[in-house]
């Protein structure tokens, strides 16, 4: 047999981390005196083979992306979801497979992204995925995983039952399907209870296995773990445990190698024994009462830690990142590596820059700058206004792939004189800063700039469309207030822990958002853009960068306005026959979030090609040969 793939070897992961979706049905359910279709969404963990059932009332994207958010609400965080795209589902009848193959992969994807979600579609032609496609997985169950469901619920799909009937008979189904042995029966551990999936949801599983003389080989047994998967599977609840103990024993030891510095450099004169001391122990008091998280690392050397900070009601229990903002949420003045002070011309001569496109980037994300430069970013005379070009950005990783990535920068800088570089991490909740360095950096050195693009260097934008949509503003010429792209209100802070966007009390006590603009683009005013720097002043750092951008257009009593053309959350294309890419559809746009290095590239070349012929209605599209 082959080895297992690496979706489904990670033992240390709460079940459900990594997993498989499939539908079946459609199932007949009662609803008053009618009769209404609804199906069954099946998740199935890969790597324990837990069961988890949702109820989609249509075959449409927004069903399929609620139940998926309804699955994260009772389940928690998920990592990988693999499914196939809609035209090889287990089991599906015709109409099933054909509704599915429509699903919008690029809306799920998006709105996935966003909760840090990886939606892997396997796509018709690799059924030989093997134990890493759902399919497959449900298809090696033994008995197979939908026709025990359909055994239970008395082999028809006329449901004769109401909604609140469905749901229970489908709990009870789950639960069956849950107790089915993992192992055979000579794999025990040591106290007399059979592998179930079970186990694993209440952490159950003994840490304690039989030795290997008493196992039996499962290798050639269809349907159950082998014993190297129970074996890495129970491994990996004892690694949990000693993660707390690895980490107390390491303090221990630095704790002991503190105090035999002290002992050894006794010697030395009274002030510095003093000072030595205090310094020591400061270094040992962060590491020990602080523990920095692994993906955030501090904000600069130059930047201390608030010590006040951990002194927040609750401050130990909150995630690392937090944490880490907390701790540095006070630092706004670090040193600037890579600066274009002549990019607009100087102070004085910055009001010719009609369009400055702020483009916020990540030392890594060299594709994707490049691309922009050749496209939509180009800095260019259109229509007797000058459009320039600066990437906003901060640094990753350490020692030498920072070095290296700092490198790469002063490259791009030398060549296209374009980079904004700080001495800071460069991190999702350190958008708002950066924000803030860069209004800071336009104060000094491009005061009088006319207008502004604001937005993420993964997005596709029609430069030439902002240029004719700012012309047309009446009576400003950048010197009165304009804020306008996705227009989002009547929200507030997400405050489950696993989102991206957790945003906890110890950060913000407020349940309630301004209204702002979604941060993957969006345009203002010079005038506003100083405003929204003066502003800040007095507003303390939110990590949400553009809700932090609505705070400071509140303060000052502006508000900020929605443009059709500015499309954060994607384009969305109803009709399921034509090409969602066709640049007809993206012509009239000011921009639109997420795409590809390579689809920016070829939508921004066929958009000026000018034997393009778009019809009156985007469903009439047509091309020249």
């Amino acid at each position: 047999m082959a080895d297992l793939p690496q979706d489904r070897l990670f033992p240390d992961k709460p079940p459900f981390n990594n997993m498989g979706v499939d539908y079946f049905g459609p199932l007949e359910v009662r609803r008053g005196r009618a009769k209404v279709i609804r199906y069954v969404v099946l998740f199935t963990c890969l790597t324990v083979r837990a069961v988890h059932i949702e109820v989609a009332h249509s075959l449409d994207t927004d069903s399929c992306i609620n139940a998926m958010q309804r699955f994260q609400a009772r389940r928690g965080q998920v990592s990988i979801i693999r499914s196939d795209n809609g035209t090889n589902f287990v089991g599906a009848e015709r109409e099933l497979r054909e509704a599915l193959a429509e699903l919008d992969q690029s809306r799920i994807n998006e709105v996935m992204m966003r909760k840090g979600v990886q939606w892997i579609f396997n796509p018709s032609a690799r059924r030989n995925l093997g134990a890493s496609n759902p399919q497959d997985l449900l298809q090696r169950e033994k008995p197979n995983v939908l026709k025990d469901i359909r055994k239970y619920l008395k082999d028809t799909n006329e449901w004769d039952v109401n909604f609140q009937q469905q749901l229970t008979d489908l709990e009870k189904a789950k639960l069956a399907l849950e107790e089915r042995r993992l192992a055979l029966e000579e794999m025990r551990f040591a106290r007399p209870s059979i592998l179930k999936a079970t186990a694993f949801h209440i952490h159950e599983m003994s840490s304690t296995v039989q030795p290997l003389s008493n196992i039996k080989p499962l290798s050639s047994v269809s349907g159950f773990f082998s014993f190297a998967d129970v074996l890495v599977l129970s491994e990996g609840v004892k690694m949990r445990k000693m993660r707390k103990k690895c980490i107390m024993t390491i303090v221990f030891i630095l704790t002991g190698i503190v105090c035999l510095f002290i002992i050894m450099n006794k010697g030395d004169t009274k002030d510095d024994v003093t000072s030595n001391s205090e310094d020591t122990y400061e270094m040992v008091r962060r590491q020990i009462e602080l523990p920095r998280s692994k993906t955030l690392q501090p904000l600069s050397s130059r930047c201390q830690q608030s010590m006040s900070a951990s002194n927040v009601a609750g401050f130990s229990t909150l995630p690392g990142h937090i944490q880490d903002f907390l701790l540095y949420q006070h630092c706004r003045k670090f040193p600037m590596l890579l600066d274009v002070p002549n990019k607009c011309g100087g102070p004085l001569n910055s009001a010719d820059v009609f369009l400055l496109l702020v483009i916020k980037s990540s030392p890594e994300n060299y594709d994707r700058r490049e691309v922009l430069r050749k496209t939509w970013a180009k800095e260019r005379l259109h229509k007797g206004v000058w459009i320039r070009r600066v990437f906003i950005i901060g640094t990753t990783k350490t020692s030498f792939e920072k070095r290296r990535l700092n490198k790469l920068l002063k490259l791009e800088s030398n060549e296209n004189k374009d980079i904004l570089q700080w001495d800071f991490n460069d991190s999702f909740f350190n958008l708002t800063l950066k924000q803030i360095l860069f209004l800071e950096w336009m104060e000094r050195w491009c005061p009088h700039a006319r207008f502004l693009l604001n937005g993420d260097d993964d997005i596709f934008a029609n430069t030439f469309n902002m240029v004719e949509y700012l012309q047309g503003q009446e009576d400003n010429d950048g010197s009165k207030h304009l804020f306008t792209g996705h227009l989002i209100q009547n929200v507030g802070p997400i405050r489950h822990p696993s989102s991206k966007y957790f945003v906890p009390v110890q950060v913000q006590e407020s349940n309630r958002y301004p209204p702002y603009c979604g941060g993957g683009g969006f345009l203002l005013s010079g005038f506003t853009s100083r405003t929204i720097y003066n502003m800040s002043h007095s507003i303390i750092l939110l990590p949400i960068d553009d809700v932090y951008m609505g705070m400071c257009l509140e303060k000052a009593g502006l508000k900020p306005t929605s443009h059709i053309g500015v499309r954060t959350a994607g384009l969305y294309v109803p009709a399921g026959n034509v090409d969602k890419f066709h640049p007809c559809y993206y012509r009239e746009i000011i921009l639109v979030h997420r795409f590809l290095p390579h689809m920016i590239f070829v939508m921004w070349n066929e958009m000026q090609d000018p034997l393009l012929q778009c019809g009156k209605t985007n469903s009439s599209l047509q091309e020249s040969p």
